[in-house]
């Protein structure tokens, strides 16, 4: 990529003038294993989509990850110095159809962002376009729904490959469909079927013209697998070259699970294409925290097959002061977790689980000789010339590391060895498998729940029972069951019980009890934040421990957050809210 301030100096030689204890006891080391054992924790998923086309045959590491900009939106040129410093393989950004078509059928590529798209090409940097379906030209500035509108979208997108040429890598059609306001047809429309009329005129005309141009479908805020759904049975895969999901969170545990779960509803209905995470972002005001769910997420979306990833955005805005790399000009943390995850982590190729005995610790292989680790609490050490950094780059010891929730990121190590930690089960960590599981009870009995795909996210539930929920670090009863988080005890042991939950204050609140076996250990209503710690249980083989909750008297605003961890006999430990 050539640096901006050369690109200009070009242009205008042309042109004239004009961003919680664990204990070091009982290490068990683990060599680099030639293959990588598969976790014994981790989902079984579909096979990878091949990528259609237009996606390519393959995403290197190298161009995983990518920013987002907002030319369109008044973002200055200099812009794309700041994604350079950070080594973004790609931006996504706009040219609004109504921007670049004001009269009808004559294009006109002169305005800001137009111009600073072609800045960034030149600078040789890959570009995702995404362009809303709508004109006040056509369908009276409805989304396109015409045989006549669908043409004009499909002509513009080919106008805009002709003005900015190879550096478009995709085109995604439309933004968050999924919204109130994303898709704005006429009244009684069928939207899912009007929306996959529009990808087959797009397909037949600009994928025909243009294979190497990625057209990606279905652009959902979350990772919206049901609402997915209702396109995927109106035809919507073979038309495109990959889905667009929006996977915003705070917490990055469980989006592989996530993921898996999409490509097997996507291999329900055809051919899987490739996953893209056009925007994801989380909006800590925590530098540290934000910085490793930056490198979590990256690792564990790589890692699931995920095609292209997106950070949601490179410079803080008005309503989004926490999700920049950039708060100004200035990097922040955020912003050197991104540059050495593009550096010196995704070059190495796909990160791979490495089984390290202990579900509790998530531990990832790059290449040879790179790791990410985080998990419960405890000392990690490295084998080798290793060189032991946290999320934003900063040197730590390779030798006994503390390790948690935040990931530790080591290189050139040839193994890795894990001490004893005094956590036994989470919550949290071990969300959405066994050994948890998740039940709604009522007057009928005891009902397990799979998980339920909804219009903007999956959860564990029922169309039967809602809004009974459970998703990870919240959940919520309905009003005539209890929802019901139950451990099943993999092996006889001691434990002490810890817990906290929370909920707002909203309605009168909600009961819960904990249960060993069907006996109530404890109870409360909770209104505010109950705590627990140190609850001795001594479990057997299959015995269950549940957590319980139903309304209190009257039935609403009973949703909560909950967080549980069984830790070691003796060895105590608290456990902190979700929120």
């Amino acid at each position: 990529m050539f640096p901006l301030n050369a690109i200009i100096a070009m242009l205008l030689a042309a042109c004239g003038p004009s961003g919680d204890g664990g204990s070091a006891a009982s290490p068990v080391a683990i060599p680099t294993p030639e293959p990588t054992p598969a976790p014994a924790s981790s989902p079984t998923p579909t096979p990878s989509p091949t990528p259609a086309s237009g996606a390519g045959t393959a995403s290197d590491g190298a161009s995983f990850l990518g920013v987002q900009t907002h030319f369109s939106q008044g973002w200055p040129a200099s812009s794309i110095d700041q994604a350079q410093s950070v080594d973004a393989a790609l931006l996504r950004d706009s040219v609004p159809w109504s921007a670049g078509e004001k009269v009808r059928g004559s294009y006109d590529f002169s305005g800001q962002e137009a111009s600073r798209i072609n800045l960034a090409c030149t600078a040789e940097m890959p570009v995702i376009l995404t362009i809303i379906p709508d004109n006040p030209n056509y369908d009276g500035g409805s989304t396109v729904y015409t045989d006549a509108g669908r043409s004009a979208y499909a002509a513009y997108l080919n106008a805009l490959i002709g003005k900015f040429g190879k550096c478009i890598v995709a085109f995604e059609i439309g933004n968050e469909i999924n919204t109130a306001n994303g898709l704005n047809y006429p009244a009684g429309s069928d939207s899912a079927t009007l929306y996959v009329d529009l990808l087959r005129a797009v397909s037949q005309d600009v994928r025909k013209k243009h294979p190497d141009v990625a057209i990606l479908g279905g652009s959902s805020n979350m990772i919206a697998t049901g609402f997915l759904e209702t396109l995927f049975k109106a035809g919507m895969l073979p038309l495109i070259d990959g889905v667009a999901v929006h996977p915003y969170r705070s917490d990055a545990q469980s989006v592989d699970m996530e993921i898996a779960h999409l490509n097997s509803v996507m291999a329900q209905y055809g051919t899987p294409v490739p996953i893209w995470a056009t925007e994801f972002s989380n909006d800590l005001s925590d530098a540290a925290g934000s910085s490793g769910e930056l490198v979590k997420m990256v690792t564990l979306l790589r890692a699931a097959g995920t095609y292209k990833a997106i950070w949601y955005a490179l410079i803080d805005q008005k309503y989004y002061p926490n999700m920049g790399l950039f708060s100004g000009s200035t990097i922040k943390p955020t912003g050197k977790a991104f540059r050495l995850v593009e550096d010196r982590l995704l070059p190495k190729g796909k990160p791979q689980r490495v089984d390290v005995g202990d579900p509790l610790v998530f531990a990832y292989r790059y290449g040879q000789d790179a790791y990410v680790v985080w998990g419960a609490p405890r000392t990690v050490s490295f084998y080798g010339s290793a060189s032991v950094v946290d999320a934003q780059g900063q040197a730590l010891s390779s030798s006994g590391v503390f390790v948690g929730q935040e990931p530790i990121i080591a290189f050139g190590a040839t193994g890795l060895s894990v001490g004893q930690g005094s956590v036994l089960a989470d919550s949290e960590l071990q969300y959405g498998g066994a050994p948890w599981s998740y039940l709604a009870e009522d007057s009928g009995g005891e009902h397990v729940l799979s998980l339920y795909d909804d219009q903007y996210s999956s959860y564990f539930g029922s169309r039967w029972t809602k809004p009974l929920r459970v998703t990870l670090g919240d959940a919520a009863p309905s009003g005539s069951a209890r929802v019901v988080i139950r451990y099943t005890a993999p092996a006889a042991m001691a434990v002490d019980l810890g817990m906290c939950l929370s909920k707002p204050a909203k309605g009168d609140g909600v009961d819960w009890r904990i249960e060993h076996n069907g006996s109530v250990l404890q109870k409360g209503v909770l209104t505010g934040q109950d705590k627990l710690s140190g609850v001795r249980v001594d479990l057997a083989a299959g015995d269950h421990l549940d957590l319980s909750v139903g309304k209190n008297q009257a039935f609403g605003g009973d949703k909560f957050d909950y967080h549980i961890k069984l830790f070691r006999r003796g060895s105590g430990g608290t456990v902190a809210c979700s929120n």
